[in-house]
């Protein structure tokens, strides 16, 4: 695994979401003002929430880059797959079926905790940062 970027306390500014490509961008500016891109390939899920005039990221959590526990990627998983009132969108069999296609590699999970604004979570076939 590579080394995790630290974008705690960057901001996240910018969205751009190609269906046609299904991709996504997210734009970061860091604490000390330089501007980092987050982009998804092959995104297969993608939820965001709560994106306003600040976003302030926490962490940047990823697959590619960081062991996770498949108890806090289930956790993950079930928030991408449900509504902001909690109606959860796939049954536990599709959920399962998600976590274990990331546990084996073939998709990437990709969560932004924030400290403040938006919270996202997507999977994908591919994820670089730039």
């Amino acid at each position: 695994m590579r080394t995790v970027p630290d974008l705690h306390d960057a901001e996240l500014y910018g969205l751009r979401h190609d269906a046609g490509a299904q991709a996504v961008q997210c734009v970061f500016r860091t604490a000390e003002g330089k501007d980092t891109v987050l982009l998804l390939r092959g995104v297969t899920k993608f939820r965001c929430t709560d994106f306003g005039l600040q976003n302030v990221v926490l962490e940047l959590v990823c697959t590619a880059w960081q062991a996770i526990s498949p108890d806090d990627l289930r956790r993950q998983i079930s928030w991408l797959l449900s509504t902001s009132d909690g109606e959860q969108l796939a049954s536990a069999a599709e959920l399962e079926v998600v976590v274990q296609e990331v546990l084996a590699g073939r998709l990437q999970c990709v969560f932004l905790i924030p400290s403040w604004g938006a919270q996202i979570v997507a999977t994908a076939a591919q994820v670089e940062l730039r």
